[in-house]
């Protein structure tokens, strides 16, 4: 399988994914055991390990990131995730499902935010910032376009994403052309402030 590119802390367990030889798959340890990756041969456990993938992506696994009671996986397909299958229940062994909640097509080398229960995510173009609340629903989410109004401002590309916190949270962009903005998000109209 070779190594993972991706590694997460999820739920008490440890988390590989996009390896080198199986570029979509997700592995998971056993609950609160880190280095306990060996899938049941027989009786599957609650705390058993887990090895999943989403079957609709079809492209590497991009990013990783921890939802409340889901792990979100991102691709060039779209967002994903892996959970109990069932509103707000941890994911377990003997409870799991693996679904692609969105086809947009998300950036390949930009890293998801989680802000304030928002998470933000970059679409492929590198130009567009999606949003979509930090929810614990299994049904299929929208990713709403954040910037339509301000897409001028990543004429050059979204090159990195940050948060920063402060009296205001903000989301910092570094573009490709070497500038700096300091966005606040507010959650209401789904807009962005500039400063």
């Amino acid at each position: 399988m070779g190594n993972p590119t991706l590694v997460r802390v999820f739920q008490q367990r440890l988390v590989f994914a996009a390896f080198k030889n199986a570029p979509r798959q997700v592995n998971l340890s056993e609950s609160a055991n880190y280095s306990v990756f060996t899938l049941p041969s027989t009786t599957v456990l609650s705390t058993s390990a887990i090895q999943g993938q989403v079957d609709e992506m079809k492209n590497k696994v991009s990013a990783l990131f921890n939802g409340r009671q889901m792990l979100y996986i991102q691709s060039a397909d779209g967002l994903g995730s892996l959970n109990s299958g069932a509103d707000d229940v941890p994911l377990t062994a003997t409870m799991i499902a693996a679904r692609l909640r969105n086809e947009t097509p998300l950036s390949a080398t930009i890293q998801p935010i989680r802000q304030d229960e928002i998470v933000y995510c970059v679409g492929a173009d590198n130009k567009t910032v999606y949003a979509l609340d930090y929810d614990y629903q299994y049904a299929r989410i929208p990713l709403a376009p954040l910037n339509e109004h301000c897409i001028t401002y990543f004429d050059a590309g979204i090159k990195q994403m940050l948060s920063m916190k402060g009296k205001l949270p903000y989301l910092v962009f570094l573009l490709n052309d070497g500038t700096l903005l300091f966005a606040v998000a507010y959650r209401s109209d789904t807009s962005f402030s500039f400063h």
